[in-house]
């Protein structure tokens, strides 16, 4: 039998219950709202403090971008400065114009080649520097050579040339020798690094017994048709060293009972080197058109080395070809840098160096801020220094507590460590 159930104690019952429930909703709504309240803010905060970060490394990029693109040639200033130049601007803006002007030439690089240049011949003025190196540049561009091998070469050849050429100043003087070098590297199997080989093998002998700068440039890119470069200017030295040895021997032969009265000179009346063509047209005379292994023997025995039979057998029967290419080598050095620069000019003449300079424009523009730049950082490094000076200072008279820090730091960051996985599972709840 189914007794009447009282209706009312199960509502006082639900009342008893559903009490404690709306609190514990509400209690739960408050802090939802709190927590929205203070995520919105931590991120409003987050926010500017990204952006605030983002502003600090914007403009630190900013900078030292900009000083950046000129501390290479700062430092390259300083190099040059230990060898007595003064007007170290200018050699930076001749650089900067080169750098616009051939593809692969930067401004660091040209005062870095300055430093070669007056370090080779300490008697330039600053503007002589300038002037040198930037020929340089051009004749590295134009005979397909590296641009440190072309200063030392300019060096080089300025000691053993320059005495030929004292009515031409400095400038005029790189210009003429870029030229008639361009015009070899043009006219022969060779380029500006094998030019620097050969010369530098031949050295200045044959020079100081009078032979031109235009005729030893001709032999030894004639050789080079032949031989390696520095196996040619070896040859060209023996033969200059001999010369005055073969004179005597080709005396001793005129005289000698051979039947041959025909004399070679390889000397002139005051005891220089003759042309060389002149020495062929002699030799020629007196051996023929070809020579047989006798002649070439006796020959040999009168210079007394291989080396120099190398040279002789190189340009035998070509005295007409010697004349001439001396001749067209002498045409180059009076226009100057303007064959020079044509030829380089030719050089640059492709997209790829057009992309090149582009890109070096931009760096130049980038140099000319972050040198506007440096007098602003040359002020604040002062007040930054004298900063890092005190805190070094506090961090030496307070040692203790500067360990303290440093394990609270440490301990925070092991801290961090272990909740981090925690607090970013809870805010994927969240």
């Amino acid at each position: 039998m189914i007794r009447d159930i009282d209706l009312s104690v199960f509502v006082r019952l639900g009342d008893k219950i559903a009490g404690p429930l709306k609190n514990t909703e509400k209690m739960v709504a408050d802090a939802a709202d709190r927590m929205n309240r203070r995520l919105k803010l931590s991120l409003k905060l987050g926010a500017v403090g990204a952006a605030s970060g983002g502003v600090a490394f914007g403009v630190q990029q900013m900078v030292t971008g900009l000083t950046d693109s000129i501390r290479q040639v700062e430092k390259a200033k300083g190099e040059l400065a230990t060898l007595g130049v003064k007007d170290l601007d200018a050699v930076v803006r001749r650089g900067q114009q080169m750098q616009m002007q051939l593809a692969g030439v930067t401004a660091d690089a040209f005062v870095r080649a300055s430093y070669d240049i007056k370090s080779g011949i300490s008697t330039l003025t600053d503007q002589g520097v300038a002037d040198m190196t930037a020929s340089a540049m051009v004749t590295a561009k134009a005979t397909k050579a590296q641009a440190e091998q072309m200063t030392s070469l300019y060096a080089t050849s300025y000691g053993i040339f320059k005495k030929q050429f004292n009515d031409l100043n400095d400038a005029e003087f790189g210009d003429a020798f870029g030229a008639m070098l361009a015009k070899s590297v043009q006219a022969f199997k060779t380029d500006g690094s094998q030019m620097q080989q050969a010369i530098e093998s031949a050295g200045a002998g044959a020079v100081n017994l009078g032979m031109t700068m235009r005729e030893q440039l001709a032999l030894l890119g004639m050789m080079q048709q032949q031989m390696a470069a520095g196996e040619a200017g070896t040859a060209l030295r023996a033969f200059a060293t001999n010369a005055a040895a073969a004179e005597e021997a080709f005396a001793d032969l005129a005289k000698g009972a051979g039947g041959n009265p025909i004399r070679v000179r390889v000397l002139d009346e005051k005891g220089g080197l003759r042309s060389i063509a002149d020495v062929m047209a002699d030799l020629k005379a007196r051996y023929g058109e070809t020579l047989d292994a006798i002649e070439a023997a006796e020959i040999k025995k009168a210079f007394g080395t291989d080396e120099a039979m190398k040279m002789i057998n190189a340009l035998y029967g070509q005295e007409a070809a010697i004349r001439a290419n001396a001749e067209a080598l002498g045409d180059a050095g009076r226009q100057g840098a303007a064959f020079t620069a044509e030829m380089a000019k030719a050089a640059d003449a492709n997209w790829d160096s057009a992309m090149v300079l582009m890109s070096q424009k931009m760096d130049v523009f980038r140099q000319k801020l972050g040198g506007a730049l440096l007098p602003v950082l040359q002020k604040l490094l002062p007040v930054i220094d004298g900063m890092i000076d005190r805190v070094v200072a506090w961090a030496d008279a307070n040692p203790d507590l500067l360990a303290g820090i440093g394990a609270a730091v440490v301990g925070f960051g092991a801290v961090a460590a272990v909740l981090s996985p925690v607090l970013l599972g809870l805010g994927s709840l969240v």
